[in-house]
């Protein structure tokens, strides 16, 4: 099949065209984002996703170069996603490891709980406040973000200040609670 017939076929979602987008770039996509990711089978798990999302949306592409740079550009997407998601997980793991007095358990239940929310008040931003404000939690600098991201550094403080306000708007009262557990 031609590239024009390919991208045809693809727009019309076709199951023939995504057996063979399988076929011809699930392994290579798999090595691209294992690189990033550094597993396979999250490389796996990430690449199986970017096809689902790309088949229930039902995108549809202009040529067979926006195609490969969608493609391309989605995996790496959801890879460093998956990857600042983990930083999250892994920061809040050593703060709780650093402040590890023997905590009531209504202490432990809502320092979880309140992690739990606040994870769930971080998926419901915008995708670009989301990826910025992870950057953040992760200790980057505006500018290191703003330079990653190739945009200014001013693009970086709004989004963030976007979304403290989003996050604020969503936790209410807990967003008092995430401020104490931070200067404990």
């Amino acid at each position: 099949m031609s590239r024009e017939d390919f991208i045809q076929e693809l727009n019309s979602h076709s199951a023939r065209a995504y057996k063979q987008l399988y076929d011809e770039y699930y392994k290579a996509l798999v090595l691209y984002v294992d690189k990033i990711v550094d597993s396979e089978e999250g490389a796996e798990d990430i690449v199986q996703s970017v096809f689902v999302s790309m088949w229930e949306k039902k995108v549809v592409f202009a040529s067979y170069a926006a195609f490969t740079t969608y493609i391309y550009k989605a995996v790496r997407h959801v890879a460093f996603n998956v990857l600042r998601h983990k930083e999250v997980e892994q920061l809040y793991v050593q703060h709780l490891e650093n402040n590890s007095h023997d905590p009531e358990p209504d202490e432990v239940f809502d320092a979880e709980e309140v992690h739990r929310m606040l994870l769930q008040a971080i998926d419901q931003l915008t995708p670009r406040q989301r990826e910025i404000f992870l950057l953040r939690l992760s200790n980057k600098k505006n500018e290191e973000i703003a330079q990653m991201m190739d945009i200014s550094v001013e693009t970086v403080k709004t989004q963030v200040k976007r979304a403290l306000k989003t996050l604020r708007q969503i936790l209410g009262a807990y967003w008092i609670m995430l401020i104490l557990q931070q200067m404990q």
